[in-house]
């Protein structure tokens, strides 16, 4: 059962969903900063340009360059970011970020502001995300590779903080964070995206129904079920190590 990161969290019915899962909190601090350090700094947050969502949206589906080029700069940081979160350092992040952008652009005439622009955008990423982690499952099985997390290798020391780990720190974490992902991989990606957005992103269980297009109840069943193959996995391997 998932144990609570702190206060009320989640309710339904009988059944709590709460932030963080009884193994995590041994295993979060092993997700480094230097990990994230990539996404951070391939793209920053921009400030909020002065001309409003709505009229920028109203431009950008004129075509007009600028409000394109302004929609990218506000959301592209946040894009990356979440695609690194969803599926790791996954080489073809770039190129799904991309397509994020051009779905969002041929979409625009449908949206219709009920929720936020980055709402929109990154329920775009969550199914973008969905996607491709099908595609990297069936490529994995045919080609019946053990899967393995991928770190970012290249890390600039100026972007982490003054508490950076050493080489042979990132070494032990790169091989813990090895077996993390090994038993997300074997997650299906809708449960995956909900369990990443749930502790990851600390979202509520009505912002990731809101995300991956599920009610509130779906995507309780999809946490409850992948904290549960998740602790099975990583138990079947703490028996297994030497």
């Amino acid at each position: 059962m998932v144990q609570p990161m702190g206060g009320g969290g989640n309710r339904l019915g009988d059944g709590a969903v709460r932030a963080t899962p009884a193994f995590l909190p041994a295993l979060v601090p092993l997700w480094p900063q230097w990990l994230l350090a990539e996404a951070l700094s391939f793209t920053r947050e921009r400030p909020a340009p002065e001309t409003s969502e709505e009229e920028l949206v109203a431009r950008a589906r004129r075509n007009e360059p600028e409000a394109l080029q302004t929609l990218y700069q506000i959301h592209s940081a946040a894009v990356y970011r979440r695609l690194t979160h969803l599926l790791g350092a996954d080489p073809e992040r770039e190129d799904l970020m991309q397509e994020v952008f051009v779905d969002l652009f041929r979409q625009l005439d449908r949206y219709r502001g009920g929720a936020s622009l980055r709402t929109y955008v990154l329920r775009i990423v969550s199914h973008k995300a969905c996607d491709h982690l099908r595609q990297r499952r069936r490529q994995r099985r045919v080609s019946a590779e053990v899967p393995r997390f991928q770190p970012a290798t290249e890390v600039d020391a100026s972007e982490l903080s003054s508490g950076a780990p050493s080489p042979e720190e990132r070494v032990g974490h790169a091989q813990e964070l090895a077996i993390v992902e090994e038993a997300l991989e074997k997650l299906t990606p809708k449960k995956r995206i909900a369990f990443l957005l749930r502790v990851v992103d600390n979202l509520s269980l009505k912002e990731i129904a809101e995300q991956v297009g599920a009610t509130v109840f779906t995507v309780a069943q999809r946490l409850r079920h992948a904290d549960r193959e998740l602790q099975g996995h990583l138990a079947r391997r703490k028996r297994d190590r030497p």
